[in-house]
């Protein structure tokens, strides 16, 4: 990471040609633009890319010739716990999948942090190491890397089983300051019946009734 001061610091990758940070800087929202000018000068000889930020931070930025130019690739979907119930019962496709994984057998629960750093967590190591498997990471990797056990306590996790097999998980961290929470990993085993994904989509919005938005 480049450090602006003790404050104030921007994850990054050096891909060649540029460097590309991960996400807005790491620091106050009121300082986010003077720190990516600060990044951006200091890689002036390179140029600096911002890749995945939100639509606040863009807009305290300075843009045009004398600051920054902007490009949106892709919007990240949020949507309300609370009105989940709408969404299953205006989506036959949806609802009928949920049904189906009803019927054979797949039961979604929260998993307590204690539950996962003991047995648990060794189950869903499984099935991301599964997944990898089959995924290749690209350049920016480190953005979508799995890190399940960092910060455990502060995570939500949901787990989908059949007959008390674990055959997936979703894994959620807080959106602090926003009242939600971030769908960072949900991962399905190979063997898993139809319909768990949805499942675990559903027992998220359960589990995650609380917030006000879901990432």
């Amino acid at each position: 990471s480049w450090q602006a001061d003790d404050d104030a610091a921007v994850a990054y990758v050096d891909v060649g040609g540029c460097v590309v940070a991960a996400g807005a800087p790491v620091c106050a929202a009121d300082r986010g633009a003077g720190v990516a000018r600060a990044f951006a000068h200091a890689h002036a000889d390179r140029g600096a890319v911002f890749f995945g930020v939100s639509r606040a931070f863009v807009d305290g930025l300075p843009l045009g010739d004398d600051g920054f130019d902007v490009l949106p690739i892709g919007l990240a979907p949020v949507w309300r716990p609370r009105a989940w119930g709408d969404v299953v019962r205006t989506a036959d496709k949806l609802r009928n999948r949920l049904k189906r994984a009803a019927r054979l057998g797949v039961v979604v629960r929260r998993a307590a942090a204690d539950e996962v750093r003991a047995g648990l967590g060794a189950r869903l190591s499984q099935i991301a190491e599964r997944a990898a498997e089959v995924r290749r990471l690209p350049p920016l990797g480190f953005l979508v890397r799995v890190e399940l056990f960092e910060h455990v306590e502060e995570r939500r996790f949901f787990v989908a089983e059949v007959h008390n097999r674990v055959v997936g998980f979703a894994a959620c961290v807080p959106i602090y300051g926003r009242d939600g929470w971030l769908l960072e990993d949900m991962m399905v085993d190979d063997d898993a019946p139809a319909g768990t994904g949805e499942a675990l989509v559903d027992g998220v919005r359960a589990g995650c009734a609380d917030a006000d938005v879901v990432s």
